[in-house]
């Protein structure tokens, strides 16, 4: 899927650059990539369905495909809302590297 690479690449030139506000978008676009290819494999790419429930749709047929996958998009949807919401927590600049190598994993379940 185009559109998840396309993430994953922007996620990796992010988690590459300095400061708090590209780190927090690298792991965010790391997710967003996952998401979206997840969400294509697992049949269930439908426009227009958003929000929590979508995400753990989504997550929930993952794991019945590969748990391990399952598993995978949970632990970065953890560090995606932790990077996106809880601002006043510094965020480890590793994070954003291993979000990438998380998605990067992901990224290669077809």
């Amino acid at each position: 899927m185009t559109v998840a690479r396309d993430f994953l690449d922007l996620a990796r030139e992010l988690a590459g650059r300095p400061g708090e506000a590209a780190q927090r978008s690298a792991v965010s676009r790391a997710y967003y990539a996952a998401f979206h290819h997840l969400r294509a494999m697992t049949g269930l790419n439908s426009e227009g369905k958003r929000g929590a429930r979508e995400h753990q749709r989504v997550a929930e047929a993952a794991t019945a495909l590969n748990p391990a996958a399952g598993h995978l998009l949970a632990e970065l949807r953890i560090r995606r809302n932790e990077a996106d919401y809880n601002i006043g927590e510094p965020l480890d600049p590793a994070t954003a590297r291993i979000s990438c190598r998380i998605a990067e994993r992901l990224l290669a379940v077809a």
